[in-house]
């Protein structure tokens, strides 16, 4: 999803190549992130946590599947799929982690590492059954990417663990996650998911938390932290400014025009950062209250 819609028949092998490798990588690093922050949520009061996912995630969830609209067609705005699942759109994702939230809410009990591989398990029967005219991954893959949801609840306790591993261990697993990359590009220009792929992926996974510490502080590491903390908008904005560049006449034949289009939707999101103070209402619920008061604490923690 998200980038790979541009990666189409018109796209270069290369180019589809890389996104098969990203595939198993790309959104559950997401999942993997958003899972670490759940344990801090859950000593939230229950309305609280309720409160903030549905005015934070379900309210952008909600406006941008009737943006994509747009793009996808009016007529998908007249089937439950749309508004439940937000499939075909990439906004999947937060409809994705809105779920993942409340199903923690409800399993806070549960050691999140069992959660995360009873959703594994669960995804198996459920990637077997599903009918053809789904879209793919519509039944299977909310399972499979919970997975790696609790499996970033799960780690939380551990990070400095995981971030102390010794060398010999980290590139044992670079070497066990790496052939799968090349594999999966070798068998398969698309995401298949499955089991293996998400146990290779949280292997991959780990690497990069190990790595993410030790990366040199300077431009580029302040510019993905930068991206992190707003990534909310960039994702959202992303594949509008994709498509839009497209029907304007970019053209995503190509290594270097699709990289370029990449370049121009980044931008476009990080032009729609700087235009959040305008526009805070497309990605919250527009609580002016709320608003203030969260002002008056950060002017008061900055002071």
């Amino acid at each position: 999803m998200t980038a790979n819609h541009a990666a189409d028949e018109s796209t270069s092998e290369a180019i589809r190549g890389v996104m098969a490798a990203l595939g198993d990588y790309r959104m559950p690093a997401l999942l993997l992130l958003s899972g670490i922050l759940l344990p801090r949520s859950l000593t939230k009061p229950t309305g609280v946590f309720i409160s903030g996912k549905l005015r934070l995630i379900a309210w952008p969830c909600l406006v941008w599947s009737a943006v994509m609209l747009g793009i996808f067609g009016p007529e998908l705005g007249l089937t439950w799929r749309w508004w439940l699942l937000a499939e075909p759109s990439h906004v999947w994702y937060l409809n994705a982690l809105l779920m993942y939230y409340l199903l923690g809410l409800l399993l806070r009990r549960v050691p999140p590492l069992v959660t995360a591989l009873a959703l594994l398990a669960l995804s198996v029967p459920l990637a077997v059954f599903s009918y053809p005219g789904d879209v793919p991954g519509m039944v299977w893959h909310r399972p499979w990417y919970g997975f790696f949801f609790f499996l970033g609840a799960a780690l939380q306790p551990h990070l400095n663990r995981v971030i102390g591993l010794r060398g010999w261990v980290i590139a044992l697993a670079t070497l066990a996650s790496v052939p799968w990359v090349v594999h999966t590009v070798r068998v398969s220009e698309t995401f298949n998911g499955g089991v293996v792929a998400a146990l290779m992926s949280a292997v991959g996974l780990i690497v990069v938390v190990w790595l993410a510490p030790r990366v040199p502080r300077g431009r580029v590491a302040r510019a993905f932290e930068w991206m992190g903390r707003n990534s909310i908008v960039i994702y959202l904005v992303h594949f509008p400014s994709m498509f839009a560049w497209h029907q304007i006449g970019f053209s995503a034949d190509g290594v270097l025009n699709y990289l370029v289009m990449v370049a121009l939707s980044l931008g476009a999101g990080v032009v729609a950062v700087r235009l959040r103070p305008w526009s805070w209402s497309l990605y919250e619920f527009p609580d002016l209250r709320a608003r203030r008061r969260r002002r008056r604490e950060a002017a008061a923690a900055a002071g």
